[in-house]
């Protein structure tokens, strides 16, 4: 008899690379899996992969309160795991864990808690409570960086950094040499004034007029009107047509093949402000998804970003709050092309090596599997 997995997320799961990717490796190991989420701003419409051995449920439809949702995900959250019964219950949010937790206790499944991004300090105390609760109970608890890791209570499971990786299948073997003269920056993910500053289309006024910049993406709740300002931003600044919007791409492998061909892939972040932007190196899926797709990376000039990503040659830093500093960073990958072919091959090198989820979720697939 096969094994079998419930994963629980207060949002949409298919917004989570991770979770895609652990549930098909599973899922290729002859688990059946289950997954249950609800909609939620911004990665309601992200599309989930097809495999005979995964089934989704939506436990919670948008249109209602906040408590009314979280009820009927509960109710038919339970109702699946009575059904389904699963030997793992997977949950990945804050907000699952009230439901993880019984879910283990009235089945006895065994628990394993992702933790993707820390809490906001608005967290309910239930919830805060069920989230330190799980820490300490669950066989196996995960975070995407170590910082994160420690912020969590110490429990009695095994504690494991699993880093935000592509899969193997997702490197693409093509290269980032222009053959229509444009050198093009990618940007994607959610948008915000931290990750995609201002100062970026600033920074193109101080470029060729061949540079210009791609955004894949999608607003939420905290940053609502911002794309809207960043492209009348460009508009006044006669660069409309050098800033173009794409949407959020919904199939993760249609995203892929959108971005490859970008000679620059724009991962900074404004640190200080937020506790997950403070240590979001590892955590952050784009910077290995570029990475993947043989784009060199644009990072901030920080400490964990210098070494993870700027010391062992796969990108370039600057200041993402000054736009000169931008310039002067994207100008010497554009007059520099030998420079990005090493920074290119370095990176994809990497991945296949190590930076993959075949590799940073094995030591978390061996506990599953014993």
């Amino acid at each position: 008899m096969s094994r079998r997995i419930l994963y629980l997320q207060f949002t949409n799961p298919a917004g989570y690379p991770p979770l895609l990717h652990s549930s098909t490796m599973l899922a290729e190991q002859g688990w059946e899996v289950l997954f249950a989420g609800a909609p939620a701003d911004g990665a309601a419409s992200f599309a989930h992969p097809a495999h005979q051995s995964i089934r989704y449920i939506e436990a919670a439809r948008s249109g209602r309160s906040t408590a009314v949702r979280y009820a009927a995900f509960g109710a038919r959250c339970m109702r699946a795991a009575v059904r389904f019964r699963p030997h793992w219950c997977y949950a990945s949010d804050a907000l699952s864990t009230p439901l993880a937790l019984t879910v283990s206790a009235v089945l006895g499944s065994r628990l394993l808690y992702h933790e993707h991004d820390a809490p906001a300090a608005s967290l309910r105390p239930m919830f805060r409570r069920a989230r330190e609760r799980i820490a300490r109970q669950a066989h196996v608890v995960v975070a995407p960086s170590a910082q994160r890791l420690a912020q969590l209570p110490a429990g009695r499971g095994q504690r494991i950094v699993v880093w935000n990786c592509p899969r193997r299948a997702e490197v693409w073997a093509g290269h980032t040499n222009s053959t229509d003269g444009r050198f093009r920056l990618a940007y994607h993910g959610s948008l915000s004034r931290d990750r995609l500053t201002p100062e970026f289309v600033a920074a193109l006024r101080m470029l060729p007029a061949e540079v210009e910049l791609d955004v894949y993406g999608y607003e939420t709740a905290g940053h609502r009107g911002y794309l809207a300002e960043l492209l009348q931003r460009a508009e006044q600044a006669g660069l409309g047509g050098r800033v173009r919007y794409h949407g959020a791409i919904a199939d993760r492998r249609e995203l892929l093949q959108r971005l490859r061909g970008h000679q620059l892939g724009i991962a900074t972040v404004v640190t200080g402000t937020d506790a997950n932007l403070d240590t979001l190196a590892g955590a952050s899926n784009k910077a290995f998804e570029y990475l993947a797709l043989g784009i060199p990376l644009l990072i901030s000039r920080d400490e964990a970003w210098q070494r993870m990503y700027g010391a062992p040659g796969y990108g370039i830093d600057c200041d993402p709050a000054d736009a000169a500093s931008i310039a002067a960073a994207v100008r010497s990958v554009l007059d520099q092309p030998e420079r990005a072919r090493q920074m290119r091959e370095l990176g994809q090198a990497r991945i296949v090596n190590e930076w993959n989820y075949e590799t940073q979720f094995a030591p978390v697939l061996e506990l599953l599997s014993a």
